[in-house]
């Protein structure tokens, strides 16, 4: 494992521990050893290693495009609930941000797998997906039958993520047009 991972990611940890901004400035070649790391730890199936790259992407001062590689094909083979919801955190603060600095829509593909993510079986996975695409806007009416079939059961609306999840499917609502 990279020293250049190791050494940030501690970094970053104790900055958030110390309750300062841990957001971290990279350079192109930072960037490239991030997404070898990442492909090394999606090929040897190192979670640790994983777990770490997904850190740097989230608190990474300035977006890179392979945030996106990154977010698309992890994502797709993910099965554990804590690095789905790693992985939200990329789109939450690096991807979307950057699509609406530049005043465009969130690519398909994106929706495509948020969709994918609310119809999972663990509600805290729902809850941050749906988090991520609240902070899309408008662009969520486009999968609006989607969000409103990720409204929980009866039962399920009692829990924390129930209750959370119910509130931001009203919060979503609330940007569709009237119709």
């Amino acid at each position: 494992m990279s020293e250049f991972i190791n050494n940030t990611f501690n970094a970053i940890i104790s900055d958030l521990k110390d309750q300062k901004r841990a957001f971290q400035i990279f350079e192109e070649h930072h960037y490239l050893e991030i997404k070898s790391a990442f492909d090394e730890a999606i090929t040897n199936k190192n979670k640790e290693l994983l777990r770490k790259v997904l850190c740097l992407c989230e608190f990474s001062s300035n977006f890179h495009k392979i945030f996106e590689e990154i977010f698309i094909s992890g994502i797709e083979e993910e099965t554990n609930s804590e690095f789905k919801i790693l992985y939200l955190g990329i789109v939450l603060n690096q991807i979307i941000p950057h699509y609406q600095r530049n005043g465009e829509k969130l690519p398909k593909t994106f929706l495509d797998e948020l969709v994918k993510l609310i119809n999972d079986e663990n509600l805290e996975v729902i809850e941050w997906s749906l988090r991520v695409i609240e902070s899309t806007s408008r662009q969520s009416f486009a999968i609006k039958e989607e969000i409103i079939k990720a409204r929980p059961g009866l039962f399920r609306r009692f829990s924390k993520h129930g209750k959370n999840i119910n509130e931001l499917i009203n919060l979503i609502e609330s940007y569709w047009p009237k119709l």
